[in-house]
């Protein structure tokens, strides 16, 4: 029998947690989960457990919540408590959600799902039909979300008259509104939250969560003042539920607002002070690290330089106290700004390196984020102003510089294409990969300065190059002007050609040209640039390939480039996939010509082609193959690059179509892809991301294993895009590396003497990653046979052989006899 002073303090602890202060429920659990054990009371003992699970998921000790529920889960399989096994699965989900462990906390709602079903508890059925939506969510699988979303809504409508009827209502709504607002589909998201009641079918916290995401949803629309209200009745809400570290969040992104969209600074600075307050008083140290970062980022901005350097300081020192180190190289970051402003490049100097160790220290990687979510500085502006504080200097040298761009740039892509194999990336390294005939061009574009690092395997060089905003405006025209069709090209490309090519050792022994552009240079398509005093276009003199960073160069290439056999698969083919309409807002038009690109494709290469057209145009034929060819719509999203997608026909017939988001690229495995084709528009066009460059799908492919790709810039008309994937495919089966393949088809077309010769029509396609290899060889038929034939006639002489040599045999035997 359980001792009466146990029993007490388990249902004290859980009266705590019903008044949600699960710190202190998790204190008491813990302390009495010991005696528990020992009173011989599984069922008290496991309700304690899955307690202690779930405070420690409500104060984020995942690893914890993981451990507690297991035992729980143990206990309750044993008792045969089905309802709680649910419960314990569930709390597992979450707490593997939250890890970022997707599959296992798949497994786990799933099996809460089945539990319900069979217990026949449809309030548990729909929570587990939400979670499995986030998780989804969480994937990039926005179409599964949304269907496990709906899935609950229909369970929801059909429970009208339960208790917990308004509340699921609620959530559901919210969740179906996030997934539409992540799909583009911002008016659907509105008028889903219009449905959503002020009554008190959810907690007020919850209410408020709901309210922040609908503020996020008007400013991304551009109602600033909209979202301000909607975060103010957020604050209000949170401040009433006494949800201190909510409220202080609510506070933050009313500071954002005035300050980023509104412009006012000074109201800015009252919310990051009121959060500011909030934090001392409730003792949160990161919180009020972050209001004092904040406040002095704004001073800062507001010339308010000594109260800035105080606030700043103290953000330092706190952050430095209690390990924040995000906090703690963003004050320096600040602090260096004001220093360099202030005339003490030293000063800045030191704040900068330190600022960048601190950033080098955790490796966290740049984030996807647009920079309108913070006032303060991602990590690639750390990098930008102690670059053009060394360039301002004439501290730069080539392998500084290297160092110093490479690890301000695709730090995401660069681990996620990180083995923990690769030697450090260094300017030597990069050399050693190169032949004598190719020069790798790695551009930088700062706030206020540009430079070009030119690298050979025996040299390298800084060429300064001056990028206000006019030169920027001028590459973007050049680039709009190509899609266009203008005539005035050329004389565009002969400027651009000066502006970005100038000062380069472009010379008559190079054949390749490999170029890392950043910022809006990612646009150009460098090949239709005029060569500085000359009057030849860059594609006429070399092949041109695109890398996102050099640590590419250190990546080992595939096995796809071995011989392969006829009957193996050379070419996966994927296109033209049914039409209808979306729940996302696209219209898509037929590809009248897509089948015969693959069909013609399919005839020019030598080994074994898989294609998938029409209603079998699906996601579940996408597999590793030497040769990935998708013909295809896609949809490249300006705002969001995660909503970017490749048109695909649905599993379900009775469905409009499917897509494959940019997502979910990230988590194929292509190891095996030597070349990625995807003959669609706008392909290589993305968000474009500070620090992480243009969100495109050739870097989702190149980051999933794939050696190289073939995307677009714009679009492209389809009649013109099928006769230049012949060009492309018939240098290929030549053997042609891919960089060459692409420069024989970019040449046919700009010497067609046609309308073809325009860029519009050739410029938009860009190879990225390993262009110098040519496609896996397929042994042909003749010579398997021709082998065969040999090896018959070998086997048959050596037979023949053999025979008349047992036979010669037996004849002298005979005469001897």
């Amino acid at each position: 029998m359980l001792a009466s002073p146990a029993a007490a303090q388990l249902e004290k602890a859980l009266d705590l947690q019903r008044q949600g202060r699960a710190q202190e429920a998790l204190v008491l659990l813990e302390r009495d989960l010991p005696s528990l054990r020992d009173a011989g009371d599984p069922a008290r003992l496991a309700q304690a457990l899955s307690a202690a699970g779930a405070a420690s998921l409500a104060t984020g000790k995942y690893p914890a919540a993981l451990q507690y529920n297991r035992e729980a889960l143990a206990i309750h399989q044993k008792l045969g408590d089905a309802a709680a096994q649910a419960r314990d699965w569930n709390f597992l989900g979450l707490a593997d959600m939250y890890l970022a462990n997707y599959g296992p906390s798949l497994d786990e709602y799933r099996h809460a799902l089945a539990l319900d079903r069979a217990n026949g508890d449809r309030d548990g059925e729909i929570e587990r039909l939400n979670n499995l939506g986030n998780v989804y969510y969480f994937q990039g699988r926005y179409l599964d979300a949304l269907h496990s979303f709906e899935s609950a809504m229909e369970k929801v409508n059909a429970a009208i008259g339960e208790k917990w009827y308004p509340r699921r209502r609620q959530i559901t709504i919210a969740n179906l509104a996030t997934v539409y607002q992540r799909l583009g589909a911002e008016e659907k998201a509105l008028a889903l939250y219009s449905q959503l009641s002020s009554g008190n079918a959810v907690r007020p916290s919850e209410k408020a969560q709901m309210l922040l995401n609908q503020g996020v949803l008007y400013r991304r629309l551009g109602d600033p003042v909209k979202a301000l209200d909607l975060y103010r009745s957020a604050q209000d809400l949170f401040s009433g539920d006494r949800h201190r570290d909510a409220e202080i969040g609510a506070w933050r992104n009313i500071g954002i607002v005035r300050g980023l969209d509104l412009q006012d600074l000074p109201g800015a600075l009252q919310a990051f002070s009121a959060a500011l307050k909030l934090a001392r008083d409730a003792g949160n140290s990161r919180a009020e690290v972050q209001a004092e970062l904040y406040s002095g980022e704004i001073l800062r901005r507001m010339h308010r330089s000594k109260e800035a350097e105080e606030s700043l300081a103290q953000a330092a020192a706190g952050a430095q106290r209690t390990g924040l180190v995000e906090e703690h190289w963003k004050a320096l970051y600040s602090t260096g700004l004001l220093a360099d402003a202030q005339g003490d490049p030293a000063r800045a100097e030191r704040c900068f390196t330190e600022a960048l160790r601190l950033v080098e220290s955790v490796r966290s990687g740049l984030q996807l984020a647009s920079l309108k979510t913070d006032f303060l500085a991602d990590k690639r502006d750390v990098y930008d102003a102690l670059i053009e504080l060394r360039l301002k200097t004439n501290q730069a040298t080539p392998a500084d510089l290297f160092q110093l761009i490479e690890h301000s740039r695709a730090r995401t892509f660069q681990d996620r294409i990180a083995t923990g194999k690769e030697p450090p990336l260094s300017l030597a390294g990069v050399q050693s990969k190169l032949d004598g005939a190719t020069l790798l061009l790695e551009y930088w574009i700062g706030n206020n300065a540009a430079a070009v690092l030119w690298i050979k395997t025996g040299s390298a060089g800084i060429v300064r190059k001056e990028f206000a905003a006019d030169q920027s405006a001028a590459v973007v025209a050049f680039a709009t002007a190509l899609s266009q069709g203008s005539d005035a090209w050329r004389s565009q490309a002969a400027i651009i050609g000066q502006l970005l090519l100038a000062g380069l050792p472009l010379d008559d022994q190079l054949r390749h040209v490999v170029l890392i552009p950043d910022g809006v240079l990612q646009a150009v398509p460098y090949e239709a640039l005029q060569v500085p005093g000359a009057s030849s276009l860059l594609i006429e003199r070399y092949d041109v390939s695109y890398l996102p960073t050099a640590a590419l160069l250190e990546k080992p290439h595939s096995a796809a480039h071995r011989w392969r056999f006829p009957w193996q698969r050379q070419l996966l083919a994927i296109g033209d996939p049914i039409t209808g309409s979306s729940s996302a807002g696209d219209h898509w038009q037929p590809l009248p010509r897509a089948a015969e690109e693959i069909h013609t494709i399919s005839h020019i290469l030598d080994g074994r082609t898989e294609q998938h057209l029409g209603p079998d145009a699906r996601k579940v034929y996408l597999t590793a193959s030497p040769l990935l060819h998708l013909s295809t719509h896609a949809a490249a999203d300006m705002q969001d690059p995660e909503r970017s997608r490749i048109l695909l026909a649905p599993a379900d017939r009775s469905a409009a179509f499917d897509y494959l988001f940019l997502r979910e690229i990230y988590g194929m495995d292509l190891k095996n892809v030597d070349l990625v084709t995807v003959s669609a528009c706008d392909t290589e066009r993305g968000k474009l991301v500070r620090g992480e460059g243009a969100q495109g799908f050739s870097r989702a492919f190149l980051a999933a294993g794939a050696s190289a790709s073939v995307t677009s810039l714009w679009r492209v008309v389809d009649s013109s895009a099928v006769e230049f994937m012949k060009q492309f495919y018939f240098g290929l089966s030549r053997g042609q590396s891919k960089a060459e393949a692409l420069r024989s088809a970019k040449l046919a077309f700009l010497r067609s003497g046609s309308n073809l010769s325009h860029p519009k029509f050739w410029a938009p396609f860009v190879l990225s990653g390993d262009g110098q290899s040519p496609i896996a060889p397929v042994t042909p038929w003749s010579a398997i046979i021709a082998v065969a034939a040999v090896a018959m006639l070998s086997a048959a002489f050596w037979i023949y052989r053999g025979a008349r040599t047992r036979a010669c045999r037996i004849h002298t035997h005979l005469n001897t006899s």
